[in-house]
């Protein structure tokens, strides 16, 4: 092969791939308010009683599927930390503070 492609950039890949590739298994958490994913999608500036909403917080419970969502009118971590706040605060809302949250770094 090399005689082939001599030293160039594109020489095929020789070895084997890897026979196991861990993964998480999100099925396997049952316990719920344990672990949480979050994330911020944007939105397109939607409008409501006069502010301008630019993105949302969505926030997940890996166990039981329950998802909440808080607009917010920027990206800026002191806003976003309060809308965490304040879902996590109502009482009237099922989740409480987990133990593991994951999130990107967006």
């Amino acid at each position: 092969m090399q005689r082939i492609f001599g030293k160039s950039a594109i020489t095929p890949n020789l070895y084997a791939p890897p026979k196991h590739i861990p993964r998480v298994s999100y099925g396997k958490i049952t316990r719920p308010n344990c672990v949480y994913q979050c994330d911020i999608i944007f939105l397109t500036h939607d409008y409501y009683k006069g502010k301008s909403y630019k993105a949302v917080l969505n926030i997940i419970n890996c166990a039981s599927q329950y998802k909440a969502s808080v607009p917010l009118t920027s990206k800026k971590s002191s806003e976003v930390a309060k809308a965490f706040k304040r879902k996590y605060g109502d009482r009237n809302n099922p989740i409480t503070w987990p133990k593991l949250l994951q999130c990107d770094n967006g």
